[in-house]
């Protein structure tokens, strides 16, 4: 399953989700609050569960290497983690302020 395929299945819940919400109905619907909260509330849920569905099939699906092209994408809004083996660690860094004292 890819992600388009997952996208395609999340707008077919949410179709179907629309189409229940406004099909007619042989009884008028009822004008008591609380009734129309429970029927908030399922559609609701139901169009949350759709939501994490295709969220699922999508983490699914996903490749390493899609992984990475994502937080390669979202990097510029990151501070860049410091790289344990670039040469900066305590004692190099010593070495250079006491060559600068020197001076």
């Amino acid at each position: 399953a890819s992600f388009h395929d997952a996208m395609e299945a999340a707008r077919a819940v949410k179709a179907a989700a629309d189409n229940a919400s406004s099909r007619s109905y042989p009884w008028p619907m009822s004008s008591d609050p609380l009734e129309l909260k429970d029927a908030s509330a399922v559609e609701y849920r139901a169009r949350w569960e759709a939501v994490e569905t295709a969220r699922a099939q999508e983490l699914a699906a996903m490749t390493e290497e899609r992984a990475r092209q994502i937080i390669h994408s979202l990097r510029p809004f990151a501070p860049i983690p410091p790289d344990p083996l670039n040469g900066m660690g305590l004692v190099e860094q010593q070495a250079i302020f006491h060559r600068h004292r020197r001076s």
